[in-house]
């Protein structure tokens, strides 16, 4: 027998509705649509569960419509337009839904569901509503829609880049999406152009005339052609389209030869990793205050000049260990710990850098309670070494 609304009335916690409605308790459908409807205490008012489970009881279409317009929470409009399958049916609610912003979401839910060909064009054309987020509405219309004309209208008339982009992706006419490339005042909009078109040559040419770096990069990411490649990692001047021209590049040779002219760190690095460079391309990555893979770039430099100097002028203070722990010329630290100091950078005492140095090529290792290298011998005296073997 089901619950009467005096009998619903007296339950006052949210949980205790939610179950009552879960087992079945309640099903007189009057009562389930005022719950719908309405929402009830302070809890579900901001969220819906309760009358979201109500609505899950209903399956009258003509009322699903009614609460997708009237329900209190927008959360529990949306459940009942996902519950609704007529197309006449969904189109009223449309119709008939309060003009606020917030019912762009319903809107959205609306259609996702309908199948109506004309009304999904309609609303991809017009701004149907006058909402201030109208363009979400017709977005949504534009990802239901497979008709190529209207998606070029809207792909050229719409004023909204988000509403452009998504017909981007669905049209397949090439000389149009080139148009687009082209012409688009927005660069969200090029770029997804850019990323459908086959055309190499077409390609090459955005490459190098398109403003937007962004676009560009796409571009680039697009072509197999290594000469240009090569040519637009050498001469652009942009570092972020050399980078992306050099990922695209496997002949060493040529990305030797890259390596001489390159200023860029992060791209230096994208080269020494791809092949054999000298040394001296890795101290320069290692100069560069703007690149931070450091310690891995450690691993390739040897020459004590080379440390000295990355020591002197780096400010990371896990760097200045890695750095120490490969330098061997004493008189060198002292010199690089009186420049940290100079500067205020924490410096490392003599017996940090003395177990750095061993451990790294002796497998030495110091001994915090002896105060001693546990295979030398040294010890620490006042802060200056003595050797006791």
């Amino acid at each position: 027998m089901s619950m009467t609304a005096q009998e619903w009335s007296y339950l006052w916690d949210d949980d205790d509705k939610l179950r009552a409605i879960k087992r079945g308790e309640v099903t007189d459908q009057k009562l389930l649509l005022d719950i719908a409807l309405n929402g009830n205490d302070h809890y579900d008012k901001s969220y819906g569960y309760v009358a979201i489970a109500a609505v899950d009881l209903i399956s009258d279409e003509a009322v699903l419509a009614e609460i997708a317009t009237k329900a209190a929470v927008r959360a529990v409009r949306v459940a009942a337009v996902e519950k609704i399958t007529d197309d006449k049916a969904l189109i009223e609610v449309v119709e008939n839904i309060e003009k606020i912003d917030e019912n762009v979401t319903v809107i959205c839910a609306v259609l996702e569901q309908i199948t109506d060909k004309d009304f999904l064009i309609k609303t991809a054309l017009t701004d149907i509503k006058g909402l201030k987020n109208g363009w979400r509405i017709r977005q949504a219309a534009v990802y239901r829609i497979t008709d190529e004309p209207t998606l070029k209208k809207v792909a050229t008339s719409d004023e909204h880049e988000l509403v452009r982009r998504p017909t981007v992706e669905r049209i397949t006419d090439e000389a149009f999406l080139m148009d687009i490339a082209i012409n688009d005042t927005h660069a969200y909009v090029r770029k997804e152009a850019i990323n459908k078109i086959t055309d190499e040559a077409f390609i090459i040419d955005r490459a190098i005339k398109e403003n937007d770096e962004e676009v560009r990069i796409t571009a680039v990411r697009k072509i197999n052609d290594p000469v240009v490649l090569t040519d637009i990692a050498k001469n652009d001047s942009n570092d972020h389209v050399r980078k992306a021209a050099v990922e695209r590049i496997t002949n060493e040779k040529t990305l030797t030869e890259l390596s001489k002219t390159e200023e860029n760190a992060e791209i230096l690095y994208i080269i020494a990793k791809k092949t054999k460079v000298d040394e001296s391309v890795w101290f320069k990555i290692a100069m560069s205050y703007k690149f931070r893979g450091y310690l891995s770039v450690l691993e390739h430099i040897s020459d004590e000049n080379h440390l000295i100097s990355i020591a002197l002028s780096t400010q990371s203070y896990g760097y200045h260990k890695a750095v120490t722990g490969k330098i061997k010329n004493e008189s060198a630290l002292k010199t690089i710990i009186e420049s940290w100091e100079a500067k205020g950078i924490k410096c490392f005492s003599n017996e940090e850098i003395h177990d750095w140095e061993n451990y790294s090529s002796h497998s030495h290792g110091w001994d915090y309670e002896t105060q001693k290298c546990k295979k030398c011998g040294k010890q620490s005296d006042n802060g200056e070494w003595v050797d006791n073997r």
